[in-house]
């Protein structure tokens, strides 16, 4: 992988450490402050004879408040391949890791969290890679030298040296991962962005003594369904094998995962294969410094009638110089001049909708 290997997670952390330092905004931790919800009649006839209604859904409108806030929070979940086929690539992908976290660290603005697992389901099953001296989620705010913690967790990670290397699982094992040890590496309303790292497809599915044939593979809708069902933002990164690639060995491609990110709509997919591994992670790097200061909406938004104002003035709708809606985390983000800083009155209202029962 040589040198790219190493310049495409800095370029990652550069970026990143740069929107804590500017007016574009990274993330941030905002308390909700769900508003009284109204059914008046957002799409009818007349003079409003009621809420609407179709065949699935009831649409309503709501109101949020937020509390400004202006601290980047970002955590991450590693998920990392640790089968044979990976041997090409763990050296490279591990160095890459370390220096990411080593330039994410300078960025004094930014407040990360970062746990590891590997795709090895049947022996790890989603357990938390733990350090020499058994941490096993490193922290910006308190743990101490947490650059040498995060190398060391990762140091122990090694292809081929485990059984079933043919068996890789990294969906169910972030979901693993966040069921079982989530209330260790994620903090509450802060995205986590899932990372998975792997050259193989994946295998997941409901039994853990044994291998599956792809008629019993969960559906990739089973674990997108689980993180967007997550109270958390969920932002999902697979770095992974591409079919017909020339440029390195890929046991299999990696549509699944590709699949899952689509599926969520939050994130980004790239290709682990040395030639393009760096572009992959300079993308992921802007998708995630350009999301700005987000908060998530309480209640199912549809993208219609949204009106926001900060300190009672209204915001404009501008990718770059307003707020946005991102459909995928179901929040509402804000760049350029309109970011927003601690103590900011929020309100934003909204047509939302939920399933008739």
């Amino acid at each position: 992988m040589g040198r790219i290997g190493l310049y495409f997670l800095a370029s990652l952390a550069i970026l990143f450490s740069l929107s804590g330092c500017s007016d574009d905004k990274f993330v941030a931790t905002p308390v909700a402050i769900p508003g009284d919800v109204g059914l008046e009649d957002l799409g009818g006839e007349g003079d409003g004879g009621g809420e609407r209604k179709d065949a699935a859904y009831r649409y309503f409108s709501a109101d949020d408040s937020f509390t400004g806030a202006f601290t980047q929070k970002q955590d991450f979940l590693f998920v990392v391949d640790n089968s044979g086929s990976m041997g090409e690539e763990i050296a490279a992908v591990k160095a890459g890791l370390n220096q990411f976290v080593a330039t994410l660290d300078t960025a004094r603005a930014v407040d990360y969290q970062i746990a590891v697992v590997t795709t090895n389901i049947r022996l790890d099953v989603g357990q938390l890679r733990s350090s020499s001296t058994g941490i096993s989620v490193v922290k910006r705010a308190s743990t101490l030298n947490p650059v040498a913690v995060a190398q060391d967790i990762l140091s122990h990670i090694e292809a081929g040296k485990s059984q079933f290397d043919s068996d890789e699982r990294g969906l169910q094992a972030a979901e693993l991962a966040i069921k079982n040890g989530g209330s260790y590496f994620m903090r509450p309303d802060v995205p986590l962005a899932v990372m998975i790292l792997s050259d193989e497809e994946d295998h997941s599915c409901p039994f853990v003594d044994r291998s599956c044939n792809a008629s019993e593979f969960y559906a990739t809708t089973y674990f997108t369904s689980f993180f967007k069902g997550l109270a958390n933002p969920i932002l999902l990164y697979p770095i992974v094998g591409k079919p017909g690639s020339t440029t390195c060995t890929n046991a299999s491609g990696g549509e699944r995962y590709r699949r899952a990110q689509v599926e969520l709509g939050a994130g980004l997919s790239g290709d682990i294969c040395t030639d393009s591994l760096g572009p992959a992670f300079n993308q992921i790097a802007a998708t995630l410094s350009a999301r700005g200061i987000c908060y998530k909406l309480a209640k199912e938004a549809t993208g219609k009638d949204i009106l926001v104002k900060v300190n009672n003035a209204s915001v404009v709708e501008s990718p770059t110089d307003g707020y946005r809606f991102d459909a995928g985390t179901n929040s509402i983000c804000f760049s350029g001049s309109r970011s927003t800083v601690d103590g900011d009155v929020i309100k934003v209202t909204y047509e939302a909708k939920e399933l008739i029962q």
